[in-house]
């Protein structure tokens, strides 16, 4: 839902669609696209909310911030977040 309502907040201009020059047609399809996934992911993850959960994962784990995370945590990490956040691990 979050990407269908950011198509209709960015809705694709006409400009773009009467291009005859299909590599600016592509690249204003690839710039709409990625606007579009930015604001489903702002929509979906709040950044602010994101910080919470990687803190509280550090502090529960008793991880030191500045050491970074094994292979093994940063998929717990990203279990965790898909969960609470309900989105995939994409995402």
């Amino acid at each position: 839902i979050a990407r269908e309502l950011g198509r209709y907040l960015f809705k694709n201009t006409d400009l773009m669609r009467d291009s005859n020059d299909n590599s600016l047609k592509n690249l204003h399809e690839m710039i709409y696209e990625s606007d579009v996934n930015q604001f489903s992911v702002d929509l979906l993850m709040p950044k602010k909310q994101i910080e919470a959960l990687v803190y509280n994962f550090y502090e529960v784990n008793n991880i030191n911030l500045s050491s970074g995370l094994s292979e093994k945590e940063r998929n717990k990490l990203l279990n965790l977040i898909s969960t609470k956040l309900e989105v995939s691990k994409v995402a």
